[in-house]
């Protein structure tokens, strides 16, 4: 199945990758070059009309990185969960202060996820 995407977001994707926080490159550090469980994972790629923060299409996984400015959009991201979750993708939040405060627990928590995944 080929993912839709707004062409539109192409050049956004690109400043956001190029302007990532920090949570989002310490999580980055565990994804890439297939570090975790062999699985590539790509970042800050457009999918419908949104710009998820990490995303391996094999698995239909998206990772989303929360800040402080969810707190507010608790509508929006329903919204947005929805649209992707109705594409196929399985959405996983996690919020800045774990990442900061327990990245391996974070990792460790994606792993669990994966592991699930590749059940179904």
């Amino acid at each position: 199945m080929k993912v839709p995407y707004s062409p539109t977001l192409k050049a956004n994707s690109r400043l956001l990758r190029n302007n990532q926080t920090k949570e989002e490159k310490l999580l980055w550090f565990h994804l890439r070059k297939k570090n975790l469980k062999g699985y590539l994972f790509s970042r800050q790629k457009p999918i419908d009309n949104y710009i998820v923060d990490f995303v391996c299409f094999k698995l239909k996984l998206i990772i989303e990185v929360d800040g402080s400015d969810h707190e507010y959009r608790f509508e929006e991201d329903l919204v947005r969960q929805k649209t992707l979750e109705n594409l196929d993708f399985y959405v996983f939040r996690v919020r800045n202060e774990q990442v900061r405060k327990n990245l391996e627990g974070v990792v460790e928590a994606i792993k669990i996820v994966i592991d699930d995944l590749e059940k179904d």
